[in-house]
């Protein structure tokens, strides 16, 4: 199966969107169309939630409250046990993007108080 991630003329839309978006995507199609990666995904099967309710390491999860999947991350919350959950208000799906400082400040806090609770 071959992806248009411009679903028509792809040299024209890529040419307009820059080289740094281009080498992403040729990234993305490389990984679509030059691997086993959709085989992949399509062959595992979900950790059934009864299982992710046993997970006992701690997890951080941070989300844009615009994410197509922010619904899940509100399920993973309520089956994680040690689960934390952020919803970034005005951000999408990319927080890594949309608010990279407030994301490495989470990050970086969780990350501290983490390294307290496992160092004596």
């Amino acid at each position: 199966m071959r992806v248009d991630a411009a679903g028509g003329d792809l040299r024209s839309w890529l040419e307009q969107l820059g080289r740094k978006v281009t080498r992403l995507l040729a990234m993305a199609d490389d990984l679509i169309n030059r691997t086993t990666f959709l085989d992949d995904v399509k062959a595992v099967q979900p950790i059934p939630m009864s299982r992710l309710r046993t997970l006992t390491c701690p997890v951080r999860a941070i989300y844009g409250e615009h994410s197509d999947v922010v619904d899940y991350a509100r399920e993973l919350d309520a089956y994680l046990p040690h689960c934390e959950l952020t919803v970034l208000a005005g951000c999408g799906h990319s927080v890594l993007m949309d608010a990279t400082a407030a994301l490495r400040e989470i990050v970086l806090d969780w990350l501290a108080i983490q390294a307290s609770v496992i160092t004596p």
